[in-house]
């Protein structure tokens, strides 16, 4: 992910992610302009060196988990998209695998206060994993588990082929 994409904004823009949109307008989401309380993240807020383009190591992935935090923070989603295990790692733990989350939505509660002498401040939300865009142009065969977590969101939204519906 280029240090432009962040400027702009659009950190899920780019050839390397059209699989996560090609899935999203197959599962009959709006596109990402919509008020949707949903976030998505792959946890990388940098460009990693060529090294660690395979996998981020773990101490990169703890020293992130601040920032995932802070995001929930602000935007308090109904719903975490995470794209790939880096994330799924930092906010489940280091045992949690993509596997053990495909096709499901599992709950999230995180206490979200600033310091330890702040009052509690508790989010839920619901959370939904899928593989990393750029791991899917490397093999077409994991898009089926991008499909199903989108249509996962879409049906959690009421979205899908009937058109597009918004929940009051």
């Amino acid at each position: 992910v280029s240090q432009s994409r962040y400027a702009a904004c659009k950190p899920f823009s780019g050839d390397n992610n059209s699989p996560l949109w090609e899935a999203w307008k197959e599962a009959g989401l709006p596109p990402i302009g919509k008020e949707l309380p949903v976030f998505m993240t792959s946890l990388i807020r940098f460009d990693p060196p060529l090294s660690a383009l395979a996998r981020l190591p773990s101490t990169w992935v703890e020293d992130g988990l601040h920032l995932i935090h802070q995001e929930i923070a602000i935007c308090r989603p109904e719903v975490l998209f995470i794209c790939g295990s880096d994330p799924l790692k930092a906010l489940f733990g280091k045992s949690a695998k993509l596997a053990d989350f495909r096709g499901r939505v599992a709950n999230l509660t995180l206490d979200l206060r600033p310091t330890t002498d702040s009052k509690p401040d508790i989010h839920t939300m619901s959370v939904i994993a899928t593989e990393l865009p750029v791991s899917i142009c490397r093999d077409t065969d994991k898009y089926p588990s991008m499909l199903q977590a989108t249509r996962l969101l879409a049906k959690h939204f009421g979205f899908g082929t009937q058109g597009f519906c918004f929940r009051e």
